[in-house]
């Protein structure tokens, strides 16, 4: 693993019976990049956010984040590590508020254990004014601070997206991938999505955008991974995938247009 490197799967491949859905995989991350993966419905992107975000364990093959193999690892320990992720159908808490939505973010974080919530003690306190600080912190970064208290069920599509990638970052995170965050979204607000992962890189963090919207990825992305049938079809900057004969005759002809996959 190169040392500037946060990142790096190596013959990443996982099967469901029969199926192959991601067929030895391998690229690395730069630390403090804004990486990209598309593909078609099918090409084995949503497969391979999960084998990262420890949602599957990989058949064969290694995923490496800061040396360490968690290829292995249970969804919450890999939060700890510093991996976290939004999902391409937004998961939030409709009953509970926008604040209390983006604290559970935190959770991971909280050192506090059963006994000190039970009796109160100065560290279950100084924990919970830690998540609230931090969750009104990453509301404010992406620019919906003023609806804390709003349910998120009465939420728009749009501000529901940002309550998500807030909790994503309540957890402190060194790599955040998101899955199909532009899913739903118009040009305006695809737009709007472009200027907060820009916002997220110069916070220092690494990003990995699963997405099907090419003005989204050609524009935020320093590489991109193009995936088919599982396997990975090209890789590079922006100007190398735009040209790439094979990936313009199998997305960038409007296959890539597609949801999913």
């Amino acid at each position: 693993m190169a040392d500037g490197d946060l990142l790096e799967l190596d013959g990443v491949t996982k099967r469901f019976g029969g199926l192959t859905a991601v067929n030895g995989v391998s690229f690395q991350v730069a630390r403090g990049a804004v990486h990209g993966v598309i593909g078609p419905n099918g090409a084995g992107k949503s497969t391979l956010v999960n084998l990262i975000a420890g949602g599957m364990r990989p058949t064969e093959g290694t995923i490496l984040f800061e040396g360490h193999d968690i290829g292995r690892e249970r969804p919450h320990r890999s939060v700890k590590l510093g991996v976290t992720r939004t999902f391409q159908g937004i998961q939030l808490f409709d009953e509970f508020t926008v604040l209390e939505n983006v604290v559970s973010g935190y959770h991971s974080r909280r050192r506090a254990g059963m006994v000190d919530a039970m009796l109160g003690l100065p560290r279950e306190r100084r924990e919970r004014a830690e998540a609230m600080d931090r969750a009104r912190s990453v509301l404010a970064f992406v620019g919906i601070e003023s609806l804390e208290d709003e349910l998120a069920a009465g939420l728009s599509y749009g501000h529901r997206r940002r309550v998500e990638i807030a909790r994503a970052l309540a957890s402190m995170p060194k790599l955040v991938l998101l899955d199909e965050p532009a899913a739903g979204m118009n040009a305006n607000e695809r737009q709007d999505l472009v200027t907060l992962i820009r916002r997220i890189q110069d916070e220092g963090q690494t990003v990995v955008v699963i997405e099907h919207h090419m003005d989204v990825i050609m524009t935020v992305c320093q590489t991109i991974t193009v995936l088919s049938e599982g396997r990975k079809l090209s890789e590079g900057p922006p100007a190398h995938v735009q040209k790439d004969p094979a990936v313009v005759a199998a997305y960038l002809g409007g296959v890539a247009e597609e949801d999913g996959g």
